[in-house]
């Protein structure tokens, strides 16, 4: 299944090798995590498609975040 917010399957993670992370930490310091949207959030922001209506298309706004909406970098951030 693909991300709602944001790129790649959910079943996909990424991890640093063994002493990359703390190389990163000493010359940025800790990461602050990001506050991500709640996908309630994202979906009252995203509006409807304007796809006309078909029976072999989901225009609903559940579907856009895993159809379209999410997936160029400017979505992505705006997700973010």
């Amino acid at each position: 299944m693909r991300r709602w917010n944001g790129w790649g399957d959910v079943g996909v993670e990424a991890h640093l090798p063994d002493g990359e992370l703390e190389f990163l930490r000493e010359r940025i310091g800790a990461r602050q995590p990001p506050v991500d949207a709640t996908k309630e959030q994202a979906l009252a922001d995203i509006g409807l498609s304007g796809l006309p209506d078909h029976s072999l298309v989901d225009t609903s706004v559940e579907a856009l975040p895993t159809a379209s909406f999410g997936q160029s970098l400017g979505a992505w951030l705006r997700l973010r």
